[in-house]
């Protein structure tokens, strides 16, 4: 019975070309036709494949030339350094005089005035690492690092695993302050 339908269906569209399909009919489109052109958009690919080929081939060709001309400018026993290896890091550098080293002496031992000036310095972090200009110490709600004046007198010299050393004019003495962290 749906074979007599289909076939009906198939006439009355014959005779009627001017209606627009309904939704019940069957859209009768050749694969040719439903896209238009579609050699159009085979050839913008393959032209993008080849660009991109070229490109790629270019940039081998130049980077092999670069390191050619590297390796020609060495000796036979070193090596090439190209710049795109290389790494920096910003890190500050601290400038350490390389006098003679102070001898370090711990603050009870200091005299009054000098105990004084360092019971009014509130140390609120404490930050020590291996590399020495990744130190720093946070006093009075200041950060600092190695060698920087805290006030005119007292200068921040080294910061230590357990605290810090200060230097006032010509003295150099030890503040623990991981131990006598305020609570």
């Amino acid at each position: 019975m749906s074979y007599i339908l289909d076939a009906l269906n198939k006439s009355s569209k014959e005779q009627s070309p001017d209606k627009p399909p309904d939704i019940n009919s069957y859209a009768l489109v050749s694969p040719g036709t439903a896209s238009g052109r579609p050699w159009i958009l085979s050839i913008v690919i393959l032209t993008l494949i080849v660009v991109n080929g070229a490109g790629l081939g270019f940039w081998l060709i130049k980077n092999g030339s670069s390191s050619e001309e590297a390796n020609t400018k060495t000796g036979p026993n070193e090596s090439p350094i190209v710049a795109s290896q290389q790494q920096s890091v910003n890190v500050p550098q601290v400038i350490r005089p390389s006098s003679v080293k102070r001898q370090t002496s711990q603050l009870t031992s200091q005299p009054a005035h000098i105990r004084q000036l360092v019971s009014n310095l509130s140390f609120s972090s404490h930050i020590y690492s291996e590399y020495p200009d990744l130190r720093a110490v946070s006093i009075n709600g200041k950060r600092f690092t190695e060698m920087e004046m805290i006030t005119s007198e007292l200068q921040l010299e080294q910061v230590t695993p357990n605290g810090v050393i200060l230097g006032y004019e010509s003295q150099r003495f030890e503040v623990d302050i991981l131990n006598n962290w305020p609570d």
